[in-house]
């Protein structure tokens, strides 16, 4: 079980690695343990607090009340995790822009109360705003533990909204369509929606693609170039000439696999490495490629793998051994083996005799 010193520690404002709701998740942890609130917490904590532990009347009444001292609060965490939550992606953008409370209260139609305790509850951001690295890997997530890239449609929107504002969200979420006035065609701006739609999709995409895959790292050379010949003047030719130089790289290695590796490398130095049971280093496999010698290569190309051992099979490969046939019997065997009497029906077989041989 947590302790309250623990807790305190996790979710204090003094903890750089508190979570962004780490007031709600303090009141949520008080409430349930049923432990009032220190007199370090601040006030927005005691209310998240008082609200939790609040008694759970029944009757219109009793909801009544309480619905109307903590109407904003309430309407906030249905944002949250509630069904209001698809407001909780757009809202989250709208904090990451230059907007005040009112400001973004006015873009989504919500109380200016609902819209600080959204802010002061769930997505604390005045210990980070000014860092873009940790508003980029922290906040926004781009990037999972593993290293591989996480983008998508949301936080593509946070990610717009933090390094170009709210003009350019807007633009992105369709709020204020580019090139519209009175003179534009509808069929005009579908078609320039269609192409803001696919250079958002192919920007996800290019996250997705892996360096080290050959076919996927064709596709990223690809659209590399795409956006160079869009961009033009000196950076298109000399991409272009550094892009001809990692494709011809490219072309050269070896791309095979299984048996289709093995005739393409047969007949090579690092061929007769392959079947030995070391490894060469990254800087021997470099030498030997280049035709250099190295120390001790008769000696690693003699080492070998120890034969398999043979173990008993356990029950399950007994069960799933496939039957064999049964033998064959010759019929002049068989026809000289004695054969037994068949007594005709309602025949009592005599009783065995006691005299001894």
């Amino acid at each position: 079980m947590v302790s309250i010193e623990q807790l305190r520690a996790r979710f204090g404002p003094d903890n750089p690695a508190a979570p962004l709701n780490r007031r709600d998740r303090l009141a949520r942890a008080l409430a349930r343990l049923g432990l009032p609130c220190s007199r370090h917490d601040d006030k927005d904590t005691h209310e998240l607090r008082q609200f939790y532990g609040r008694p759970r009347t029944r009757g219109s009444a009793g909801r009544g009340a309480v619905s109307k001292d903590y109407r904003a609060l309430a309407t906030a965490i249905k944002i949250e995790r509630g069904e209001l939550e698809c407001l909780k992606p757009i809202l989250k953008a709208l904090f990451l822009t230059e907007l005040d409370d009112a400001a973004i209260a006015t873009e989504l139609q919500l109380s200016e109360e609902t819209v600080r305790w959204y802010r002061v509850a769930f997505f604390e951001l005045d210990r980070c705003r000014n860092t873009p690295l940790l508003i980029l890997h922290r906040v926004i997530g781009i990037v999972d533990e593993a290293g591989k890239m996480t983008l998508n449609i949301h936080k593509l929107w946070m990610l717009v909204a933090y390094f170009w504002k709210s003009a350019a969200l807007k633009k992105l979420l369709l709020m204020s369509p580019p090139n519209l006035d009175s003179n534009t065609e509808w069929p005009e701006w579908l078609s320039s929606l269609n192409l803001a739609m696919i250079k958002f999709k192919q920007t996800i995409a290019v996250n997705g693609l892996k360096a080290d895959d050959p076919k996927q790292n064709a596709m990223l050379w690809k659209l590399i170039g795409q956006e160079v010949g869009a961009s033009g003047g000196e950076e298109k030719d000399e991409f272009s000439a550094s892009l001809r130089q990692v494709k011809s790289l490219l072309d050269d290695i070896p791309w095979t696999v299984g048996s289709d590796a093995e005739k393409t490398m047969g007949g090579t130095q690092l061929y007769k490495f392959d079947k030995g049971a070391a490894e060469l280093r990254d800087n021997e496999v470099s030498r030997v490629a280049g035709g250099e010698a190295i120390e001790g290569a008769d000696e690693i190309q003699s080492l070998r793998m120890p034969p398999p051992t043979r173990q008993k099979p356990n029950l399950g490969e007994l069960h799933q051994r496939p039957r064999t046939n049964p033998p064959v019997v010759d019929t002049a065997v068989r026809a000289s083996a004695p054969t037994k009497q068949v007594m005709p029906p309602g025949t009592v077989k005599p009783p065995p005799s006691n005299r001894q041989k």
